[in-house]
């Protein structure tokens, strides 16, 4: 999406743009028959900047509608040598794509000289933004995490940086932290460089060029570089390696922690002493940097290679490792209870092919349903909302053509299987046109509402478009054969026509959240509708509808079974359908009531099957239904097989784009079943159809980046999450308000991922806030309750974590299935609250509850598994079982043994495993175990947890031959 000034091209003359043409009378940009410049075919927006290299320009590309940077070279870089190294050099960056690196777009020339096209990055280098304000030594880790991994990813690829430095560090205003210009000097020819030390805050073209002109040459002998941040062997003329790099990376870590370089100097001969000498000058720690994340630093710099780390993978996890907090609390929480449980619906038909021009249909049909008039309309009104162009506009477009075009095609048949092929009598013919003329009504519906939307509503218009009638109902004669012919009145034909019409538009008000709207709707058609049968039973259908919008179970179902019954009463088979699908479709995995759900969702397939149509696009949605029946019932793989089946019969029916959308259901199922790769590919393919159809600004794009965001913290990584989830945050902001619904939704995955860190008051604040929400779900209040109860064991406050956790249980127990996983987890925690306050008899029960659960509906390697097993085998311990606590607790060493990512809760287990041992006389293993966890606990800085366990082991006497007490040492 691009702002106003993006649309402003330059027009001048190049050599006036901005003041300055290229400083060598190197290439220009070229004014086009319009006027406007360009380089390559990207049209100019301004100049960034210019230096050695060439000069940087904000240009625009118009068939993707976003900005980019171009880089395009002076004449020194016109000899094909040069040009030849430069562009593979660009390409091997191109082909590079990670989210903490600029993204090289392509390569091409201009006036016979090279340019680079490349993202463009609007936030602030690393310096400006340390100066901006005043950072925590947490915040900058995160940073310096960030360019680590982009580094870490370039290395894989084969690529060196040569010249990392705080100005070739970007921080975005998304947050995210991108490393510039990776291995784009090599090309230069250029046998000297400028060695004095640059810097870049103080350019004359401002912070924008940062990082983006490089400088130095790479060839052995030759320097490149800026030299505080060179590495010894640079300094020598040693060609760069990834030990280079990480030098670098660490002196710019420093120098942001600390407020001064490692090795200072005023020219290039005294930083190069003090870099060889190997002694980092003391900076002041004004921030309460742990040892652990200077040492890991400090060995970073050291001035032989071979005593750095053995590759940036390793410094960075060392940086991750000082930022874990406490152990982590599982919460017992499901991706689809944070995040709602609604499936995508359907969304396009395939195209049938042409008919023969013999009968022609009156193009008169779509005047003011879907014109030129009505399209610009729906054009302004999806610009207005997402505030500015949008690939939502063409998604959109696409998917009302495609209707249109088929509802033609439809009249164009029906038409001729009459008049053309005799195959079709008169009255069958106004049969078909009286169903195609219903269909229109909604149609036009849809497009009303879509000249006139609010982000929400285009956040939902993959549901809209699936909501559109199944225009092969009217090619089927047994199911058209029972309509009801319109009267002869056309006053009252009308009238009916536009009581289907206000009929759809409730549904798709109510679809989109708009429920004061959608239930004004409802109740004039109660006063005003017409008597025709047809209608009568949608409106009829409607109000009962409408209880379920409200969360009225009894009422709602009672009219919505009831009106399917009329339906199918009067014959109409394929309306009653549609009516006891969408009963079944807005009950699954919502009311709490589970054999009901599964009742009404195979009394709906029932009834669909009865159609008799093998690919109706209802059964898309019926799989999803049972999917999430599936899911709150904690059967995760057999919800997996429903949602894959959904999305292979999106796809068999041509609904490609959905099939795409409905990636991020399975994705979910694979998240709840510890299948992490799998899911974060299935959630990126999603995230890509969201953000290509719908737009950068879409909350659809928000709720799929909250999802990633959620696997990310499963994963252990943390910064990615917070990435994610602040994303998630600030587009649902800017789309919809501070105050929105979703936005609630996204301080609660932040007030967990706070927890999870160990920023405990934050955390507190968060959920807090979730509480009093006006707007807040039972399913998110239950989650803040016990995240609560979490903080409140934290603070040793036990019946007050007990409290919580029983509230929680109350929301839960009311909407899950006695034996779902989430609620497994929570009695897992109530557990170990019992225990801290020394009920180790309820803690067993509770614990023991949890096992058998998670073990009905989870593979047994989950990790899941872990903390329950981890507190069943210490409360066994403490009443003293020690033999059956030893094999609770072995199982838990294995599962942190396969998924290392809770080191603390692994030290737990081999501590309270060597005591387990202790007491059964084999002090052997106890002294073992003892020793690897008090090393663990070292290691995670955790003095008061090793310092008892030296205790402990200098009380531990040597085992005797013919003891076999099982009393504690």
């Amino acid at each position: 999406m691009m702002d106003s000034e993006t649309q402003d091209y330059a027009t001048t003359d190049p050599t006036d743009l901005t003041g300055a043409a290229p400083v060598d009378g190197g290439p220009s940009p070229n004014p086009d028959h319009d006027g406007v410049l360009r380089v390559g075919r990207y049209p100019i927006i301004r100049k960034i900047g210019e230096g050695g290299m060439g000069v940087v320009y904000a240009c625009y590309d118009e068939s993707l509608d976003r900005r980019l940077a171009i880089k395009l070279l002076n004449s020194r870089f016109r000899a094909r040598s040069a040009q030849t190294r430069l562009e593979r050099e660009a390409q091997a960056l191109a082909r590079l794509s990670h989210p903490n690196v600029v993204q090289i777009y392509e390569t091409g020339t201009h006036q016979d000289a090279l340019y680079l096209a490349m993202e463009y990055v609007e936030g602030q280098t690393l310096r400006e933004w340390l100066r901006d304000a005043k950072r925590s030594w947490q915040s900058i880790v995160k940073v310096v995490l960030g360019a680590g991994r982009g580094i870490a990813a370039a290395h894989a690829a084969g690529m060196i940086h040569r010249d990392l430095k705080p100005d070739n560090l970007m921080v975005g205003r998304d947050g995210r932290v991108r490393v510039l210009d990776f291995g784009l000097a090599r090309g230069v020819s250029d046998s000297a460089t400028n060695l004095d030390e640059t810097d870049d805050d103080n350019h004359p073209h401002g912070p924008e060029l940062a990082g983006l002109l490089t400088k130095g040459v790479t060839r052995a002998g030759t320097i490149l570089g800026t030299p505080a941040y060179m590495a010894p062997e640079q300094h020598e003329g040693q060609p760069s390696d990834a030990k280079s790099d990480q030098f670098a990376l660490c002196v710019v870590a420093y120098e942001a922690l600390f407020g001064t370089r490692p090795f200072p100097g005023q020219d290039r001969e005294t930083i190069a002493a003090a870099i060889a000498a190997g002694q980092p000058a003391l900076g002041e720690d004004s921030r309460g940097v742990p040892r652990r994340v200077r040492a890991a630093i400090v060995r970073g710099l050291a001035s032989d290679p071979d005593q750095r780390w053995p590759s940036v993978d390793a410094l960075l996890d060392q940086l991750s490792r000082a930022l874990a907090g406490p152990r982590r609390r599982r919460l017992g929480v499901g991706l689809v209870a944070l995040l709602g449980a609604a499936a995508v619906g359907p969304w396009l038909l395939a195209q049938p092919a042409a008919a023969g021009p013999q009968c022609n249909p009156d193009p008169s049909a779509l005047v003011g349903v879907w014109d030129p008039s009505r399209r610009a309309a729906v054009r302004a009104g999806i610009t207005r909302a997402s505030g500015g162009p949008t690939p939502a506009s063409a998604y959109v477009e696409a998917g009302l053509d495609a209707w249109a075009q088929t509802w033609v095609r439809q009249q164009q048949r029906a038409c001729e299987a009459t008049w053309v092929d005799g195959r079709q009598s008169e009255a069958m013919l106004d049969k078909r046109t009286t169903c195609l003329d219903r269909q229109l009504r909604a149609f036009a519906a849809m497009t009303e509402l879509l000249a006139d939307p609010d982000p929400e509503l285009l956040a939902r218009t993959p549901e809209l478009l699936a909501g559109l009638p199944d225009l092969d109902a009217c090619a089927s004669a047994e199911l058209v054969e029972v309509h009801y012919p319109l009267p002869g009145d056309p006053q009252r034909a009308k009238a009916i026509a536009q009581g289907f019409e206000a009929v759809a538009r409730a549904r798709m008000l109510a679809t989109t959240g708009r429920l004061t709207e959608a239930d004004a709707s409802v109740e004039a058609l109660a006063q005003s509708a017409p008597d025709y049968p047809p209608l009568a039973l949608e409106v009829r259908a409607l109000a009962g509808e409408r209880q379920l919008w409200h969360g009225r179970l009894d009422p709602g179902l009672e009219a919505a079974v009831n009106s399917a019954r009329a339906a199918e009463a009067l014959h109409l088979d394929d309306q009653a359908a549609s009516l006891r699908a969408r009963a079944a479709i807005d009950a699954a995995g919502s009311w709490g009531h589970p054999e009901l759900e599964q009742w009404l969702v195979a009394d709906a397939q029932a009834a669909v099957d009865r159609i008799g149509r093998a690919n109706d696009p209802r059964r898309v949605d019926l799989h999803g239904a049972r999917g999430w029946l599936l899911d709150g019932a904690g059967d995760y793989s057999a919800a997996l097989a429903e949602f894959r089946a959904a999305v292979t019969l999106a796809t068999t029916i041509g609904q490609t784009v959905r099939a795409e959308l409905l990636e991020v259901n399975v994705a979910r199922m694979l998240t709840n079943l510890g299948r992490h790769d799998e899911a974060a590919r299935a959630f990126e393919t999603a995230r890509a159809a969201a953000a290509r159809h719908l737009g950068p600004g879409s909350p659809r794009l928000a709720g799929i980046e909250l999802d990633i965001g959620l696997l990310a913290a499963q994963r252990g990584q943390f910064d990615d999450a917070n990435e994610h989830l602040l994303r998630a945050r600030a587009i649902v902001v800017g789309a919809l308000g501070e105050h929105a619904t979703r936005a609630t939704r996204v301080d609660l995955a932040l007030a967990k991922l706070a927890l999870t860190t160990g920023e405990l008051e934050r955390a507190r604040l968060l959920f807090e806030g979730v509480l009093a929400a006006d707007n807040s779900r039972p399913e998110w209040q239950a989650d803040a309750h016990e995240a609560i109860g979490v903080l409140n064991f934290y603070a040793n406050d036990f019946p007050g974590s007990l409290a919580a956790y029983a509230k929680a249980l109350e929301l839960r127990s009311a909407v899950l299935a006695a034996d779902h996983p989430t609620l497994a987890i929570l009695h897992s925690n109530i557990g170990e609250s019992k225990a801290a306050l020394g009920d180790h008899a309820g803690a067993l029960a509770a614990y023991s509850h949890a096992i058998a659960t998670l073990e009905r509906r989870l593979p047994p390697d989950h990790f899941d598994l872990a903390f329950p097993l981890k507190g069943r085998g210490q409360s066994r311990l403490a009443s003293g079982d020690a033999a059956s606590a030893r094999v609770d607790l072995e199982r838990a060493l294995a599962l942190h043994q396969a998924n290392p990512g809770e080191p603390l809760e692994w030290a737990d287990v081999e501590y309270s495993l060597a005591q387990a041992h202790a007491q059964l006389e084999d002090r052997a293993s106890a002294r073992t175990l003892a020793e690897q966890a008090r090393a663990r606990y070292l290691a995670l800085e955790q003095a008061d947890r090793a310092a008892e366990i030296e205790q402990w082991l200098a009380q531990l006497r040597p085992a005797s031959p013919h003891s076999h007490a099982q009393s504690s040492p």
